[in-house]
């Protein structure tokens, strides 16, 4: 009897010890939406450091990655994108460019440059895509124990017409 005593209690700590790790996926996909092709280039400095391509319609993968953690449950998780490990990771301006003739430059610096694009966003802006904030969040949770958090920022047809005004 003494042996089936020890053998529940010991169980029972196994399964309490037992600390199930959450696996947290966070992706950023880029929508365009537009009736155009569009190009965005980033910036550093005024320097060109890298750019992308979406075609009409279609959409890109901007950012993905994984996080495991075993305390923080979906409920509890504040999730902010944060995309500095990205190969796109913005460092002072992005520059949109639709249909290959018509450009907004989207300002991520507080203070932008003294000499302004035509067409810009500040950084508070809700329309600049260096804003992370500007990016609608969606959750999906896939198993009880893995949750994505689903970024997306969408590039509109009225984004187009801002451009070509």
């Amino acid at each position: 009897m003494q042996v089936k005593k020890l053998w529940a209690i010991l169980c029972l700590l196994f399964l309490f010890s037992c600390n199930a790790e959450w696996l947290h996926g966070v992706k950023a996909v880029l929508e365009n939406k537009s009736s155009v092709p569009i190009s965005v280039y980033f910036f550093d400095k005024g320097v060109l450091t890298d750019s992308l391509h979406i075609p009409a319609q279609k959409d890109f993968l901007y950012f993905t990655d994984a996080i495991i953690d075993s305390k923080t449950k979906p409920s509890n998780a504040t999730i902010r994108p944060d995309f500095g490990y990205s190969r796109y990771f913005v460092r002072d301006s992005v520059v949109v460019v639709f249909d290959g003739l018509h450009s907004v430059t989207h300002y991520w610096d507080t203070i932008p440059p003294t000499e302004k694009s035509a067409k810009f966003f500040y950084y508070e802006d809700k329309r600049n895509f260096t804003n992370h904030d500007n990016f609608e969040l969606e959750v999906k949770e896939k198993s009880r124990q893995t949750v994505n958090y689903i970024f997306t920022y969408t590039f509109t047809e009225e984004d187009y017409r801002f451009a070509k005004e």
